[in-house]
């Protein structure tokens, strides 16, 4: 967990993201979690 962000804010922000359809719930992925980290850039 990034340090400098409340557990509380962080479930909020996931929620949300489940709402907007933009993350996937974690029980339909199994436990490989597809999460944006930064602005990485994607590997092709």
């Amino acid at each position: 967990m990034p340090a400098g962000i409340e557990p509380e804010r962080l479930a909020r922000v996931t929620a949300g993201l489940e709402r907007d359809g933009l993350l996937q719930p974690r029980g339909d992925r199994g436990p490989s979690r597809s999460v944006p980290s930064g602005p990485r850039p994607r590997a092709p």
